[in-house]
């Protein structure tokens, strides 16, 4: 299996996936974190600006960006790379069992994750001073828990481009699931507002992947408001179908549609 990652790590420094994903999250989150540290706050007449908590908070959501970024490219043009085309014969031919491909692919996920979240850190650090991550009020447990709960969304969207990718297609899978995420971002906000006519809707909403309760899920896990594990289960729920599908897609060798390789 670790032979499986360590060739995954390498087609994604042939791609220059990796430089690319480190420069994107660091520009994204210094120049954020930044702008955030030297912004002030003037309303009626008192002057405030955002602490290192809040700030902290911010961060996270702007690792929301960040991390969409890595799913979307990993799953589309990373994960299908080796099972598709003159390629795809060595997902059959190899002695192993073909689970471990979603497994080391959700290794790697991981590890660029672990990255990112190593440059939200370095960032935060260096536009707020190191001694704040750590002081004893750094608030590592809704650190923590925020990029948990990151980790697990990034996850489950990961093995749904995949296998968006491998049934339809790169490009179609692409803005397919650009529309589902946009779609569900604007449903959250809607059924927030607890219209009653929307009722039944809302009811096959809260079965979909929680796309639209991530925001609020990481606010209320990271000051401890009304967290009751947020949709954690859901999300454990969806990524286990998503590698089931995927898991499903390599059972035949898959050709590459035109313009795909």
């Amino acid at each position: 299996m670790w032979s499986l990652v360590v060739q995954n790590f390498r087609h994604v420094l042939r791609t220059r996936l990796l430089l690319f994903l480190l420069i994107f999250s660091f520009l994204i989150q210094y120049v954020g974190v930044k702008a955030l540290h030297s912004v002030t706050i003037n309303y009626q007449g008192i002057i405030s600006k955002f602490d290192d908590k809040d700030s902290l908070f911010v961060a996270l959501l702007f690792q929301i960006f960040t991390g969409g970024f890595l799913s979307a490219a990993y799953g589309i043009w990373i994960i299908p790379y080796a099972h598709q085309g003159l390629r795809s014969p060595l997902t059959f031919s190899l002695p192993i069992s073909k689970w471990l491909f979603p497994v080391s692919y959700a290794l790697s996920v991981l590890a660029l994750l672990l990255m990112q979240h190593g440059i939200l850190l370095t960032c935060y650090g260096i536009n707020f001073g190191w001694g704040v991550i750590f002081s004893a009020k750094f608030p590592w447990s809704g650190f923590l828990l925020g990029v948990g709960l990151e980790s697990l969304a990034f996850l489950a969207c990961t093995f749904g481009f995949a296998t968006a990718a491998m049934a339809l297609g790169q490009v179609p899978a692409f803005f397919l699931g650009a529309t589902v995420l946009f779609l569900l971002q604007v449903m959250g906000a809607i059924f927030r507002l607890d219209l009653p006519s929307l009722a039944n809707a809302q009811r096959i909403y809260e079965f979909l992947p929680p796309v639209g309760e991530l925001v609020y899920d990481l606010r209320f896990g990271y000051t401890k408001l009304q967290w009751d594990g947020g949709h954690l289960l859901l999300w454990a729920i969806w990524l286990g179908v998503f590698v089931l599908l995927f898991r499903y897609q390599l059972r035949y060798p898959a050709k590459v549609r035109g313009g795909e390789s």
